[in-house]
């Protein structure tokens, strides 16, 4: 195992801080609430003013990084696609 990459636990337990700051931004805000909670479910870890951290990843010091350019952020289109099965669960769940 890569020693750079974090453990399988370190990026679930990031995934559910996020999923929390889904919830948070769906009560709080309704009803745009739900559509920005969706929106930061799947283009979380391109949001500025970290590249490659969505809030959850950055408290718990991990980030995503290209394949190709381990120094370059990953682009919107690469944060939609990793995160698009768990983007659509959440849609489901927030409606």
């Amino acid at each position: 195992m890569d020693p750079n990459k974090p453990k399988p636990l370190i990026r679930v337990l990031a995934k559910f801080i996020d999923l929390f700051i889904v919830m948070v931004l769906s009560a709080l805000l309704y009803p745009v609430g739900p559509l920005l909670g969706f929106l930061y479910s799947l283009f979380g870890d391109a949001l500025p003013p970290s590249p490659g951290q969505s809030l959850g990843k950055k408290i718990l010091k991990v980030r995503v990084v290209s394949t190709l350019n381990p120094n370059a952020p990953i682009s919107y289109r690469t944060s939609l696609y990793r995160n698009a099965p768990v983007g659509v669960a959440t849609f489901f769940a927030l409606i």
